[in-house]
């Protein structure tokens, strides 16, 4: 994953995807996450990679709790050409954070999730978090919908019976009067 600002999203969706050669400048934020066979090479060889390119932050998460890589959580500042870790706090048994400048966040790995944290804001949605946020705001307004639709019609019933009543008492009285007429 990588984070650039002030860019043309255009030119990165017909390239499918970030070429520095394009914007003239790299991403500030690079994120990778581990697997058995990238690991090792993402601390080493892309790590150095990501400084000559120039960005400004790069993070690493590995989902086997630091088998596959050299830390569950590792974060990066390129200072004058090399990176300088970034702090690492532990936060609970399986929960670490360090604050990324460039997001203006925590970048929290949590029970092997990866999270984001902003100090006023409280922990930003994931994308399982937020797909089940609009499925249930969905679900809520199409409630609200059906029973305002099954109000609107119970309203129309008990208008319908109401002019049925009124129109039987008007022939009611129709009847009364031819009687007594």
């Amino acid at each position: 994953m990588t984070v650039a600002f002030d860019v043309d999203e255009a030119v990165i969706e017909r390239d499918n995807g970030y070429a520095i050669e394009h914007h003239g400048k790299p991403p500030s934020l690079a994120l990778e996450v581990a697997s058995p066979t990238t690991g090792r090479n993402d601390y080493t060889t892309k790590r150095d990679g990501y400084a000559r390119f120039g960005i400004s932050e790069y993070w690493r998460t590995d989902p086997s709790g630091g088998a596959w890589r050299d830390a569950e959580l590792a974060g990066d500042w390129l200072q004058d050409g090399e990176y300088v870790p970034i702090p690492i706090e532990r936060v609970g048994a399986r929960q670490m954070r360090g604050y990324s400048d460039v997001l203006q966040l925590y970048v929290c790995w949590e029970d092997g999730n990866l999270r984001f944290y902003d100090k006023k804001a409280g922990y930003l949605l994931t994308h399982d978090e937020e797909a089940d946020s609009r499925i249930a705001e969905r679900s809520a307004r199409l409630t609200a919908e059906a029973q305002a639709q099954t109000a609107e019609a119970e309203r129309d019933a008990e208008r319908n019976r109401r002019l049925a009543a009124q129109a039987r008492v008007r022939h009611l009285e129709e009847q009364i009067r031819r009687l007594e007429g």
